[in-house]
């Protein structure tokens, strides 16, 4: 008599396999830091979070592209959410869309950030609404560093 134990997990791709590609950079002067999204998952180890530093008075331009490199699919009713907030307690930039992104959808903007006060900022762009249909939400994370 022969006993077979079948175990199944659920895994959930890294993001190097991940088909739904998220972009962060921000860039002051000559300096330019980028984040790549990761699946947003607790049990992911993190690498150490990009660093933007900068002196108040400058304008930060910031960018960031989402895409979809699906072949087939779409991943329906995602909020795409980008706040810059000061010190984990005030939005000092924050902004939301929804969309559909069809098969090979992408989905981006470019803009500048006036000046900031002295302190330390989150930049944060991340997916809300793709777990339904995709398995998993994505977050791109930067800090922003503003010196006197």
């Amino acid at each position: 008599m022969f006993c077979f134990i079948v175990s199944v997990a659920r895994v959930t791709p890294r993001a190097a396999d991940d088909l739904f590609t998220m972009e962060l950079s921000a860039r002051v002067d000559a300096e330019q830091q980028t984040a790549h999204g990761q699946p947003v998952s607790p049990a992911l180890n993190r690498s150490p979070r990009a660093v933007l530093a900068t002196k108040s008075g400058t304008k930060i331009r910031i960018r960031w592209s989402i895409v979809n490199q699906e072949k087939t699919g779409i991943i329906p009713d995602v909020t795409v959410h980008l706040l810059l907030d000061h010190d984990q307690k005030d939005a000092v930039y924050e902004s939301a869309l929804v969309m559909d992104f069809a098969a090979q959808a992408r989905s981006s903007a470019d803009f500048v950030v006036a000046a900031l006060a002295p302190g330390n900022y989150v930049l944060r762009l991340e997916t809300i609404g793709a777990a339904r249909s995709h398995g998993h939400e994505h977050a791109a994370v930067m800090d922003v560093k503003v010196r006197p």
